[in-house]
């Protein structure tokens, strides 16, 4: 691929202005973004470029600044500074989520949080005790997982000198503006990179070469709006039409054991910007169950959307099925991995295991226009503890920059349910509806 120039950046702007509309309806969270890399190897210029330029595409940005000169800690190598930086870091970026920001923009992260780590781990300053156990917490799936795109940036030390100095009368130099604490924080850098490159999604930059900011910054963005293209409009699985009204017929709901051959054999993978009418998408849907009863769900009446167009309950939790599945996991397995990650981003729910949930059902509504472009895999999950379904019927699940806001009502008898239904008390959805009239036969 050819390092994209001055000439490219309109053919970038107007990449970014499509796609903005997409990331706005399918996104759920910012993306977000780290700037980590060499001092001097112009980290933080870059930022500040890319900032004004997704911001002059339209996008709502949010910066994050690097947090070292606010520290109290006044010594730079204690281990405390590196904690302090790491865990303020942390707290902004998850306070972040729900802001109404398309992206965000750190300089310094996570992964950044690391190399210090290993700096003063050379350095004898923090253990390998201390060092192995705030290393698996600062890897925790739960925030490290957040981070979208990690870019590093790196300059040999001969020019990151010669940038510190280039301005000044008199050269200077410092504990780390030095050459041999460059070259070993070089070293630091990638090795760190080296050993965490299943867990980040790095992009190296070198801009020993680059005479300038801007230069630096066409390379980030061309990889920027093309990751965040990836993210924000990833393949789900779908089945053509046709298939779907070929196993459906007259039905709206069958079980799955009985056609899941099918399925699997037609399901294709497409972007959810690229579906069209063609194919119908799939989702993967989980009804939670209690001592017999199920989760009803109901939307609050507050700027939902949601709840004038498709009812005001449900009796599940849905997502759409990402990626393509492998041989051994199936369909079903990548359905249940979808609906895990999904408990456990929306209703916290963490030890839930994939093996637990089986596929039941599929519910297709075509003459439901407004549903005839999805068709739910609809699984059943046990809920087994008392203290968790409580939790479960008296929390309120917010999702403000999708404007959903679930709550849940209380666990259900399938007969109450039939009765609320009946006597006009409840408006389910059309999915919950078929739903309960299959079980009901």
């Amino acid at each position: 691929m050819s390092t994209p120039t001055t000439s490219d950046i309109p053919r970038l702007a107007d990449k970014a202005r499509k796609l903005l509309p997409i990331l706005r309806r399918q996104a759920r969270r910012p993306y977000i973004v780290e700037f980590s890399g060499t001092p001097k190897a112009g980290k933080t210029s870059v930022l500040h470029v890319i900032n004004r330029f997704l911001k002059d595409c339209g996008y709502q940005v949010h910066v994050m600044g690097e947090r070292a000169a606010d520290c109290p800690v006044a010594m730079k190598g204690h281990f405390f500074f590196n904690t302090w930086t790491t865990t303020t870091m942390l707290a902004s970026m998850i306070e972040r989520l729900e802001s109404e920001a398309d992206v965000l923009l750190l300089d310094r992260g996570i992964f950044d949080a690391l190399v210090w780590l290993e700096v003063q781990l050379r350095a004898h300053q923090v253990t390998p005790a201390e060092d192995e156990v705030f290393r698996r917490f600062v890897l925790l799936d739960r925030w490290r997982k957040l981070t979208d795109l990690t870019f590093v940036l790196n300059v040999s030390s001969g020019k990151a000198l010669e940038r510190e100095n280039r301005d000044l009368l008199l050269s200077r130099s410092g504990t780390i503006m030095s050459a041999r604490p460059l070259e070993n924080y070089n070293q630091v850098l990638d090795h760190v990179q080296k050993r965490e490159h299943q867990r980040f999604n790095f992009f190296k930059v070198d801009t020993t070469g680059h005479s300038s900011a801007r230069e630096s910054s066409i390379v980030v963005a061309e990889a920027l709006v093309g990751c965040i293209a990836e993210w924000a409009d990833p393949e789900v699985a779908a089945l053509p039409r046709e298939v779907v009204e070929g196993l459906f017929g007259d039905n709206r709901v069958l079980r799955i054991v009985d056609v899941m051959a099918t399925v699997e054999a037609e399901l294709v993978f497409r972007r959810r910007s690229q579906m069209g009418e063609d194919f119908v998408g799939l989702v993967g849907a989980v009804v939670l169950r209690h001592m017999g009863k199920m989760l009803l769900l109901h939307r609050a009446a507050a700027a939902d959307e949601k709840r004038e167009v498709f009812g005001s309950h449900v009796l599940w939790k849905g997502c759409h099925i990402l990626g393509t599945p492998s041989e051994a996991s199936g369909l079903q397995g990548y359905a249940a991995n979808a609906i895990q990650n999904r408990l456990k981003e929306d209703f916290h729910l963490a030890q839930i295991n994939a093996e637990d949930l089986a596929p039941k059902y599929l519910i297709w509504n075509r003459r439901d226009s407004r549903d005839a472009h999805h068709l739910g895999v609809f699984f059943d999950l046990e809920i087994q503890s008392p203290e968790l379904a409580d939790t479960l019927e008296k929390k309120v699940f917010k999702r403000e920059r999708n404007r959903t806001k679930l709550g849940g009502d209380r666990f259900v008898s399938v007969s109450e349910l039939q009765e609320r239904v009946r006597g006009s008390e409840l408006e389910l959805e059309s999915w919950s509806t078929e739903l309960l009239a299959f079980i009901t036969k």
